[in-house]
């Protein structure tokens, strides 16, 4: 259990998109991914090199699409979701099941001592009624004794067509 929830994977046939994702990120460290591993006993292969010629590329027809100048992201990405491990709408389960992958007595703050950064991003759909998710209190002290950012990205998910009084 972390921050009171259940930490099990959970299944619901009415689960909306919703997932939540840990982004470590860094200039310098090549090895982010075993860094990340050695340090939080964290293991995911998904470490992104964001100066790779096809997304500097890509960044490049985005900026002049949006008539803007290009994005510098740091250069190593390095992510653990939720997303196809947690069926739930229940944003409180993703963010507290990936806190619970770090290893007993780490912090993920340890990672800024090796020249990173860290966050979560949380992705929420909702029907546009009322409503959101909830993170409890004992949650929000365990990402605060992390040390790191929560950010999210609310969507409306509308299963019916709007209609309109005249």
């Amino acid at each position: 259990m972390v921050g009171g929830v259940d930490t099990a994977v959970v299944t619901s046939s009415r689960a909306m998109r919703t997932y939540c994702s840990l982004v470590i990120s860094s200039d310098i460290d090549q090895q982010l991914g075993a860094t990340v591993q050695k340090i939080l006993g964290l293991v995911s292969n998904d470490v992104v090199d964001t100066q790779t010629p096809e997304l500097i590329a890509a960044r490049e027809r985005l900026a002049k699409i949006l008539g803007k100048p290009p994005l510098s992201p740091p250069r190593y990405f390095w992510r653990l979701s939720t997303k196809d491990k947690i069926d739930s709408n229940e944003l409180q389960e993703h963010v507290a099941w990936l806190l619970s992958q770090v290893k007993p007595g780490r912090s993920i703050r340890q990672i800024t001592d090796h020249g990173g950064s860290a966050f979560l991003t949380c992705f929420w759909a909702g029907n546009g009624r009322g409503g959101g998710p909830i993170l409890s209190s004992s949650l929000m002290q365990t990402i605060a004794s992390h040390d790191i950012e929560l950010q999210f990205d609310f969507y409306i998910e509308d299963d019916e067509p709007a209609s309109f009084a005249s």
